[in-house]
């Protein structure tokens, strides 16, 4: 088992769900936006998805699947909850 995904689509989605936490953490931290926030939250969500079918796949990588499944709970929640309670 290693650490880092061996597929082609499994590297998009680890890169990607890193990609969406840099970013995440630039506009929530420094207040620096490239993006508009539904872009960043779509590179999450791409990169969530592109590691489940990765995973389906067989490519077993033990860090791309803890950092997608972290990953794609904390864009669930925040999502579920900017939708539940708008400020």
């Amino acid at each position: 088992m290693s650490l880092l995904p061996k597929s082609k689509l499994g590297t998009w989605g680890f890169y990607l769900t890193v990609a969406f936490a840099v970013l995440f953490l630039l506009a929530t931290t420094v207040n620096v936006m490239f993006i508009p926030a539904f872009a960043i939250f779509a590179l999450g969500i791409a990169g969530v998805i592109l590691n489940i079918i990765a995973f389906i796949k067989k490519d077993f990588s033990w860090l791309g699947v803890i950092i997608g499944v972290l990953v794609g709970a904390f864009v669930i929640f925040w999502v579920g909850g900017e939708l539940l309670f708008p400020h």
